[in-house]
C-alpha cells in the first residue's frame, strides 16, 4: 500500500513538471519592428494674395498750366483706347491736339477731335465748330475724367505725364545758398586782402630788407642831412 502511494505521487509530480515545462516558452516571442510615425498631412498654405495696384489718386491739374502733357483715352469696358498729346500752343480751335491716325479707327469719336478747351475745372475735347464732343469732370478719386457721348458711351481721361505730375523747376533768379557772395574789389588807395596780409607778415631775422623800404628809407636819411647841414641854413 505504501508503494503505490509512493508510484503516484511520483506520477502527479511528473505530471506537473512537464506541464510547467510546456508552458514556458523556449523564447520570447519577436514583437515587429517599431516604424516612425508618419507625420500629420499638413495642408499647403495659400499664397498671400497681392493686391492689384491701383492709380494714384490726386493726379488732375487744378489749373489750366497742368494740364499740357500726354493722356490716355479709353471707352469704359472695351480695350479700345488712344494715347493723346494736349499741347499748350494755339490751335485752330482751342489748344492744339495731336494723336496717331490709328486712333481714329480705335475710337471713332476722335475723327473730328481738332482741339481742347479747359473750363470748369475740367478738360473738353472739341471740333472744328468748338462745339464739345466730350466734357470730362474730375471722377472722386481724383484720379481720372470721366465724361459721357452724346451716343450714351462713357469714356476715360487718365493722365500719363502732364505738366501738374513733374516737379516744378529750380529758380534760378535767386542765389543758391552754397555759391559765397563775391568779393568786392578795393578801391583806390586802399590796399587788398592779399597785400595787407603779406604787410601784416614780420620780416625774418638777419633778412635783408625789402629793395623799395631801402631806397625809400636812403631818400629820407639824405633829405635829412641836406636840411642839417650849414649849407642849408645859409
Amino acid at each position: 500500500m505504501r508503494r503505490i502511494l509512493l508510484i503516484a505521487l511520483a506520477g502527479t509530480f511528473g505530471l506537473g513538471g512537464a506541464a510547467a515545462q510546456e508552458a514556458i516558452p523556449a523564447q520570447p516571442p519577436q514583437l515587429p519592428p517599431l516604424m516612425p510615425s508618419a507625420p500629420p498631412d499638413v495642408p499647403p498654405s495659400a499664397p498671400e494674395a497681392v493686391p492689384a495696384a491701383t492709380p494714384p489718386a490726386d493726379r488732375l491739374p487744378d489749373r489750366f498750366t497742368g494740364v499740357p502733357g500726354t493722356w490716355d483715352l479709353s471707352r469704359d469696358g472695351t480695350n479700345r483706347r488712344c494715347v493723346m498729346t494736349l499741347g499748350i500752343d494755339n490751335g485752330p480751335v482751342g489748344r492744339k491736339l495731336a494723336f496717331p491716325a490709328g486712333c481714329r479707327r480705335a475710337l471713332p469719336i476722335t475723327a473730328t477731335m481738332v482741339g481742347w478747351l479747359y473750363t470748369e475745372g475740367g478738360v473738353r475735347l472739341v471740333d472744328k465748330d468748338v462745339r464739345p464732343l466730350l466734357i470730362f469732370t474730375a471722377r472722386p478719386d481724383r484720379g481720372s475724367y470721366g465724361a459721357k457721348a452724346e451716343s450714351g458711351e462713357v469714356y476715360s481721361f487718365v493722365p500719363l505725364d502732364i505738366a501738374a505730375m513733374r516737379p516744378p523747376a529750380p529758380d534760378t533768379s535767386q542765389p543758391s545758398a552754397a555759391t559765397p557772395p563775391e568779393a568786392a574789389p578795393p578801391s583806390a588807395g586802399q590796399p587788398s586782402a592779399g597785400q595787407a596780409a603779406a604787410a601784416a607778415i614780420p620780416a625774418p631775422a638777419g633778412a635783408s630788407p625789402h629793395p623799395a623800404s631801402t631806397r625809400s628809407t636812403a631818400t629820407a636819411t639824405a633829405t635829412s642831412a641836406v636840411s642839417n647841414s650849414p649849407a642849408a641854413g645859409t
